[in-house]
């Protein structure tokens, strides 16, 4: 499939809206590897693997692990957009390969950065009127929605209750069929918030306070034990995620056995840690960092529905 020429033309006009803003902002832009040493560890994520002349490389997922090692060298606001890579994700709002924007701001909090997100939106060229005109954002507590809209306590719920809940929603979820560790608790948590509060949000809006089991490379609030994570939503389409930065080499090395522990009881392969991250933690400057689906922006933006409506060749269309 090939987008009309106007929506070409407008894709064109938004890479260079991001790079324009990005610039007034202090961001330098780096390019890193598309195949890398590294798959990454997150048990959500499937790494796509390629054969070459060294031995198994792995497509990028994201620039995230690079971009950390860039920041342990550099302390600076730097940004990438480029393609990214993630097996056994097809469907309308997902594709296999797309367009990743990523960036990290030194010396910023989250909600700085989601801010500064924010104006980006409401300055780029296409972008819909109720965007451009200083657009009206909601800000949300996970917990808070979970419990009004799922009818569901995400902090204190029983593992027996999430399990009748989900037995309620009355569908075969395949994926939740695993052990009930705390990958499953995590899991069963993002199904109820996809499928029962996610598009039920309206306009711009963010989510934050989300359980610390679903940090990623997030700090967790010691205070709180909520990751220090925030998502971005249009009309229910998560838009951007944004972490204030993990800079704990031992708390990752943690993260990852977790990890690994919980992709073997899945049957998915062991990844090993990448130690130009794990040594680059130690040296990050506290920072927030944020990624955006490209695509997915675009789509948004063009009231269209789906990917494929704005990509050159995706892997599925129609």
């Amino acid at each position: 499939m090939i987008p009309t020429w106007d929506t070409l033309k407008k894709r064109a006009r938004v890479l260079s809206d991001v790079r324009s803003r990005f610039a007034i902002q202090g961001y330098t832009e780096v390019q890193t590897p598309v195949l890398g040493r590294y798959g990454v560890f997150d048990p959500h994520l499937h790494s796509i693997e390629v054969s070459t002349f060294r031995g198994t490389r792995y497509l990028q997922t994201s620039p995230e692990y690079a971009l950390k090692q860039v920041l342990g060298r550099a302390p600076e606001r730097i940004y990438q957009i480029g393609p990214v890579f993630r097996g056994n994700d097809v469907g309308p709002r997902h594709q296999p390969e797309f367009t990743m924007l990523e960036w990290y701001a030194p010396d910023t909090t989250l909600p700085a950065l989601i801010e500064e997100f924010i104006e980006l939106l409401a300055g780029l060229t296409d972008a819909p009127d109720e965007w451009r005109e200083g657009p009206v954002v909601e800000h949300y507590d996970y917990g808070e929605l979970m419990q009004s809209l799922a009818g569901i306590d995400p902090h204190q719920s029983t593992e027996q209750a999430l399990e009748a809940h989900l037995d309620a929603y009355g569908v075969e979820i395949l994926h939740l069929a695993g052990p009930r560790d705390e990958q499953w608790r995590s899991d069963a948590l993002d199904f109820i918030f996809s499928s029962q509060v996610q598009s039920r949000l309206l306009g711009l809006c963010t989510v934050s306070g989300f359980p610390g089991s679903q940090a990623a490379l997030a700090e967790i609030d010691p205070t709180t034990g909520l990751a220090l994570r925030t998502e971005l939503y249009a009309s229910g389409i998560e838009l951007m995620n944004a972490y204030q930065e993990l800079r704990d080499p031992v708390e990752l090395e943690s993260r990852w056995r977790k990890a690994n522990e919980a992709r073997s009881q899945r049957g998915m392969s062991q990844m090993a840690l990448d130690a130009g991250l794990r040594d680059a933690m130690a040296l990050m400057p506290v920072c927030a960092g944020a990624a955006v689906g490209f695509d997915r922006l675009l789509m948004c933006m063009l009231g269209l529905n789906r990917l494929d409506e704005v990509m050159i060749l995706p892997w599925q269309g129609g």
